[in-house]
């Protein structure tokens, strides 16, 4: 898809940077608490986990909960609307050398008073040209948020097939993590 101007591919790219970026870390998180759950309950059902141990079990797995809302927070403030940014980031993931679409961000906004008019325009024009070239799906790195969707995929299908293997430590397991001190017996 061509965006008809500068400003749109900018906010266009903001925007996709974003969801990628949200999707990414929503999945990996979402990935490793399964998996620490998955670990906590075959170790609980081998072991059987006294109290003190399935509190450092539900520790562990509000810890993986925090860091994954911090990692998502991190993703929302790096993503606030920022023209040069987005414009830089998007030449450098292009290869382009000739910094079309950085120079004209810059001359829009700011130093129009510093560059002669018609340089000022000649620059506006090729950025807004090369807006034009942009295709975001191969401007935009989406490689890591793919990965991060089969992550998840294995993750769930690792979940799925302990559970039709296992389906008593699911039912004995889970709801002694859920509340360790309630003295739910072992598995």
């Amino acid at each position: 898809m061509s965006y008809p101007n500068l400003s749109l591919l900018l906010q266009a790219a903001n925007r996709r940077q974003l969801f990628l970026g949200l999707a990414r870390w929503s999945l990996l998180g979402s990935s490793l608490l399964l998996l620490s759950m998955l670990l906590a309950m075959a170790l609980d059902a081998i072991l059987g986990f006294p109290v003190w141990a399935l509190w450092i079990a539900d520790a562990v797995m509000v810890a993986v909960v925090v860091w994954g809302i911090r990692q998502l927070w991190r993703v929302i403030r790096q993503a606030r609307f920022e023209p040069r940014r987005v414009a830089r980031s998007l030449e450098q993931q292009l290869d382009w050398t000739d910094n079309a679409l950085i120079n004209a961000v810059d001359l829009r906004e700011r130093n129009r008073g510093r560059v002669s008019r018609r340089l000022a325009d000649e620059s506006i024009k090729r950025g807004e040209e090369a807006a034009r070239r942009v295709d975001l799906t191969r401007a935009i790195n989406g490689r890591p948020a793919r990965r991060a969707v089969s992550c998840a995929v294995a993750t769930l299908a690792a979940v799925a097939v302990a559970y039709l293997i296992m389906p008593g430590v699911f039912a004995r397991g889970l709801p002694r993590l859920l509340d360790p001190s309630g003295g739910h017996p072992p598995y």
